[in-house]
């Protein structure tokens, strides 16, 4: 494995934890999958 493709591989893992405790913290406040998938669709496209 490369130095580029590990180092892809580190951030994917990096962002998967971050959307884990995202998913957690959803289901802790009763946030449902469709609200949560707005709620970011929403900030990706805020950040262009």
């Amino acid at each position: 494995m490369g130095n580029l493709e590990l180092l892809r591989d580190t951030k994917r893992r990096l962002v998967e934890s971050d959307m884990q405790k995202a998913i957690y913290n959803a289901k802790l406040f009763g946030i449902t999958k469709e609200e949560l998938q707005t709620m970011m669709d929403i900030l990706f496209e805020e950040d262009e």
